[in-house]
């Protein structure tokens, strides 16, 4: 079997490990929440969310790191070039201690901010100086030893990850059953995240050793050269990364400081479906990274943009997505808040539109004349990751459209109806931005991450204008829509200017990657139509419902993406995956 058929066949294991481990962990929560509901307030769940919040910004300080561990490692690995591991990994450590260390502090002296910002009343203030403090001190012990488990990633074991993963999860659950039940209440839930993440780290360090030997650290290996791959590459990195977790958070941060802790509870709620499935589909992620630094790509001439030149593009592309957002706030100033006269708001509305549309034939004018990559490796893993991704995307995320309502019902109850039009909004945004997760890894495996920043900076811009308008004007709902419209107009701009890059023509992107979602989306009208006179029966029948739909949508969807979308090779992939599986899950090497 050549070289590049046991690649790909790596890839698809690897890919598919991520998404039976994510899949079953995510099942479980989605089952364990209705428990920890019946024994923490509205609040305190709230409260439990916002936890994880301030750890995203604890996550800033490992996200690139991380993924310069995974791309030096699988560079290093294909080397033999083992001590330059010892190197970069105890460098690594060194410096993720101080900066965990840095972290803890300032979170302590900012808890009093921390309480204004999102609203905690005063009662709950001691429990969340607790909860803050505690997850985050595991957090940065995670964040610190992660290396080991970024290891295991970089030599492309992650069905390894994927089962010390899923294996630990097991373990949080089992703790928060018992000490939920025990009355321990939100600090239960912290105590089980600690066993969990301490099972993790503990499982992926004995295995990285066994795995490489060779494996030494020592203050002494600190290197200079290996900080400034972390720190430089992984700079890069990091600032997607702090682009992105900022993303991620702020609309629980603009619905606590707005509306309430109850409300972050609510929105919680209503993103628990569509999250999962995000998970479930970005578990599929992580073989892309390391194949892209394999590859590296041929470009049809290496010529370097000058710091200028790139700051000059960065640039038109910020006066672009300026003028883009403001065009619907300045109708909304016009019409719905009567600052402006409403002919006014439409005529400025209007004109700041004309103007990002010069801009943007201005970008595509001069992606014409931009490198572009000519490697047809790098080509197709580039379209046929998106395609695989959507394929994926399209069955999981429709199903949550028709049954929205029966499933947050028989989920949690009645009373939290307000989540139902926060999942059908995310579940369309999450669709389509799905998509762009592998563009993304590819571009940081060949350090071409400046065009994930183009788009992500074209979705900050969008969502600071949109999401407090939305919020203020229509609560939950206006935050789910402002959400949905900046994330999709950023993704579609990401792959304009990537299929540029990788000589895609929008033809071909669109029935390769986009026509696929015909047929689930076809499934779903038709549960749609069924349960539209659907009577409120209790829970139970509830649950019952959403069950027969899910498997009659799949008995519907599966045969007809088997026979009229897969191609002969997909389906043999697709077929050989279960067996190889189960052969790398026996330990086979």
């Amino acid at each position: 079997m050549d070289q590049k058929k046991i690649t790909q066949d790596s890839m698809v294991r690897n890919s598919a490990a991520g998404l039976i481990a994510t899949a079953i962990y995510l099942a479980s929560r989605l089952l364990l929440t209705p428990y920890v509901l019946s024994y923490l307030s509205l609040e305190e769940f709230g409260l439990w969310s916002i936890c994880f919040v301030i750890l995203s910004y604890a996550a800033l300080g490992a996200f690139g790191v991380n993924t310069a561990y995974i791309r030096y490692c699988a560079q290093y690995l294909h080397a033999g070039q083992y001590d330059k591991i010892n190197s970069l990994f105890s460098t690594g450590i060194i410096c993720m201690s101080c900066l965990s260390s840095l972290f803890i502090l300032c979170l302590y002296l900012l808890l009093p901010f921390l309480h204004e910002l999102f609203n905690v009343e005063q009662t709950l203030r001691p429990l969340s100086s607790f909860m803050f403090i505690g997850t985050a001190l595991i957090f940065c012990l995670d964040m610190t030893a992660g290396c080991f488990r970024s290891l295991l990633e970089g030599m492309q074991r992650l069905v390894i990850v994927n089962k010390v993963t899923t294996l630990a999860s097991f373990f949080e659950i089992a703790a928060i059953l018992i000490l939920l039940y025990t009355g321990m209440g939100l600090k239960g839930m912290l105590y089980a995240y600690v066993l969990r993440t301490l099972c993790t780290l503990l499982f992926c360090m004995v295995t990285a050793f066994r795995l490489l030997p060779s494996l030494r650290l020592s203050p002494a290996l600190f290197s200079s050269e290996h900080f400034r791959q972390l720190f430089i590459y992984g700079g890069k990195v990091q600032i997607l990364g702090g682009i992105a977790m900022f993303l991620s958070s702020l609309d629980r941060m603009i619905i606590s400081s707005i509306i309430g802790l109850s409300a972050a509870g609510l929105f919680e709620i209503g993103r628990k479906f569509p999250y999962t499935a995000k998970s479930v589909s970005g578990a599929a992620f992580g073989a892309f990274l390391p194949r892209a630094a394999q590859l590296g790509g041929s470009w049809e001439r290496e010529e370097i943009i000058t710091p200028s030149q790139r700051f000059r593009n960065y640039l038109e592309i910020i006066f672009f997505a300026l003028f883009l957002a403001a065009g619907p706030v300045l109708v909304w100033c016009g019409s719905g808040t009567q600052i402006l006269a409403p002919s006014l708001g439409f005529f400025l509305a209007a004109s700041v539109t004309v103007v990002a549309c010069i801009l943007g034939v201005r970008i595509r004018n001069k992606s014409l004349a931009q490198d572009r990559i000519t490697d047809q490796e790098m080509r197709r893993l580039y379209i046929q990751g998106i395609r695989h991704i959507n394929i994926l995307n399209f069955i999981l995320f429709l199903f949550l459209l028709p049954v929205a309502p029966i499933l947050i019902r028989a989920w949690v109850g009645e009373g939290y109806e307000a989540g139902v039009p926060v999942m059908i909004f995310l579940a369309l945004t999450y669709m389509i931005h799905q998509g762009t997760g592998p563009i993304g890894l590819i571009f940081r495996g060949i350090d071409r991450s400046g065009r994930e920043l183009e788009y992500l900076l074209v979705q900050l811009i969008l969502v600071l204008a949109w999401l407090p308008t939305a919020t203020l004007q229509y609560g939950l709902t206006g935050t789910a829509l402002a959400i949905m419209a900046s994330t999709l107009t950023a993704s579609l701009f990401f792959f304009w200017r990537s299929n540029f890059v990788f000589q895609v023509s929008w033809i071909e992107f669109s029935r390769k990657t986009l026509l696929p979602g015909l047929i689930p989306g076809a499934s779903a009208l038709v549960i749609y139509l069924l349960l539209t006179f659907y009577p409120y029966s209790g829970r139970v029948v509830d649950a019952f419902t959403v069950i027969i739909s899910g498997l009659f949508y799949l008995g519907l969807t599966l045969p007809l993406v088997w026979k009229i979308v897969l191609a002969d090779d997909e389906r043999k992939v697709a077929f050989d995956l279960i067996p190889a599986f189960l052969k790398k899950g026996r330990g086979t090497p």
